[in-house]
């Protein structure tokens, strides 16, 4: 049933490919399952996410700021130079969902891909589960690859690499920081 997937699952090639690494022991046991993840992320990110569209976020981002959001006039991925794909439009929909809650756009950018990406995963995971069950009861262990890769996968590092945002959220906070213990009078006394 392993090689049957692509029958009865549609999913790419590379989803395919992780999949059976988690249905297999031996692989299971190497951690090659997590990489394979990775790639087939990215590989996602790079077919469905134009360099129009990472461009007019990239741009969004360094736009002057203004009483309204930069993305405020932006209906479809075609207005920031994309094709429109289902990945462009969910990653835009979520950014205007976030900004519209008051997140600040740099970060909305980033968790909307990381949300993105998880919620991807997860929809793999479900299409994948119950042919997996149908097979055989062996495959839970499998499945429960599945589950921990999505856990244990770097989705910062991917939509950070895939939307050309260069470093992460949590490294663009951490410039230097605040000692408790810290002469902040520089050694001046009143």
């Amino acid at each position: 049933m392993r090689d049957d997937i692509h029958k009865e699952v549609p999913r790419p090639a590379k989803i395919q490919k992780w999949i059976k690494l988690c249905l297999r022991p031996a692989d299971r046991n190497t951690g090659r399952t997590v990489d394979a993840l990775s790639d087939a992320l990215r590989d996602a990110f790079r077919q469905e996410v134009t360099s129009g569209f990472r461009n007019g976020i990239v741009a969004a981002l360094e736009g002057l700021p203004s009483l309204f959001s930069p993305l405020e006039l932006v209906d479809h991925p075609k207005d920031l130079g994309g094709i429109g794909s289902v990945m462009e439009c969910n990653i835009l929909n979520c950014i205007k969902r976030r900004v519209a809650e008051g997140e600040d756009l740099r970060n909305a950018i980033w968790n909307a891909g990381i949300e993105m990406a998880a919620s991807r995963v997860d929809s793999d995971i479900r299409c994948a589960e119950p042919i997996l069950l149908a097979d055989s009861k062996s495959n839970r262990h499998g499945i429960a690859q599945m589950q921990n890769d999505a856990a244990d996968v770097d989705y910062g590092s991917i939509v950070g690499a895939a939307l050309g945002l260069g470093q992460t959220s949590g490294s663009a906070r951490s410039g230097s920081r605040l000692s408790p213990d810290e002469d902040l009078l520089g050694g001046a006394r009143p």
